[in-house]
Order: structure tokens, then sequence, then C-alpha cells
């Protein structure tokens, strides 16, 4: 079911930038970032995508700053379908604030007719199992000094959520293997 290799199980970490925050909302940008089992950053993939071609309401457009032009011949999640399948594959998929991530990503999977992504495992909960609280990114990012590039822009959010994988990881390898092995 999930790849092993010589260090173990692969993460994939996941973040999106949406139209909103309802419950039809688009992703229009999605960003993927494989780590190892020893939190090392193997690869990644971010892409904007068109979405139904508007950056969402107001609130929305303030927070990614995604700009209506940037979308104007982005691809849709169909047409970059093959490469999130190649992400997703065998590994774990992980995400600070998963059940927001989870639930964006399979409505577009329901879009195209795809299968929905079952589970995905949640750094904010993580972080709360292990007893640092129940941390926003930004101030789990803060708290153990991980350079969050640009705020609400899919690929460095999740870089900052690999990060903060990686720390919980050598900070409590027991704990977080734990949390962990119940979504695989």
């Amino acid at each position: 079911m999930f790849k092993r290799n010589k260090s173990g199980i692969e993460y994939v970490v996941i973040d999106t930038e949406t139209t909103g925050l309802h419950s039809d909302a688009r992703v229009i940008e999605l960003a993927m970032v494989v780590v190892s089992a020893d939190g090392k950053i193997r690869d990644h993939f971010s892409t904007l995508l068109r979405g139904d071609g508007t950056v969402g309401n107001q609130f929305a457009a303030r927070v990614h700053g995604i700009k209506s032009h940037q979308l104007a011949s982005a691809p849709t999640f169909k047409e970059i379908f093959h490469s999130y399948e190649e992400f997703i594959d065998g590994r774990i998929p992980v995400a600070h604030n998963a059940s927001f991530d989870r639930a964006r990503i399979n409505y577009e999977l329901e879009i195209i007719r795809k299968k929905p992504l079952e589970m995905m495992a949640c750094t904010l909960s993580l972080g709360i199992e292990l007893g640092y609280g129940k941390l926003k990114l930004s101030e789990a990012a803060s708290q153990f000094g991980i350079d969050t590039g640009r705020s609400h822009r899919a690929l460095d959010d999740a870089k900052a959520t690999a990060h903060l994988l990686a720390i919980y990881m050598k900070k409590n390898r027991v704990g977080t293997d734990a949390y962990l092995s119940r979504f695989n």
C-alpha cells in the first residue's frame, strides 16, 4: 500500500490555496512536498490551477494574493491529475489543518470523478498530541525557527509544514511515529 524504501515510509505534505472557505471553494494553487522517513525533503511539485477561473471572494484573494491574470493560462486539476497521483501514490498525505486541505482536494477529485483521498495526517493535531498546543502554522514556524517564505502561498506553506513534520520527528520520534502509524 505505502512505498517503503531503506529508510521507511515516505510522506507527501500538501497545501492548497483556494477561492474561499466554503464547501464548493476551488483549489487555485496546489503544492506537494515529499518528506522521507528520516525527515528530509526529497522532491516537490507546485502549480497554480484555473479552478473556476476566479481568485475567489475578496477575503480569499487578500489572503493568498493570487491575481486573476495568473490563473488565465493555468492548468485545471484534471490536467495535472497525473502529477498529483504520482506524488500521492504510496505516500502518507500530511497537511497543517488537514481537514481543510483534504476537503478541498476531495472536491476537486469529485469534479473529475476520481477516488477521494480517504485520510490525511495533520501536523496541527500532531502538535497538540506532542504537547505543543494548537499552533497555527505561523505560530509553529516562529516557535521552531522555521522560515515560512511567503505565507499563504502553497509551496512556501507546504515546505514550512514539511520542516515542522521533520522537527516533530526529531524532537519526539516515538510520539510522531505513533501518531503517523494511524494513517498507514
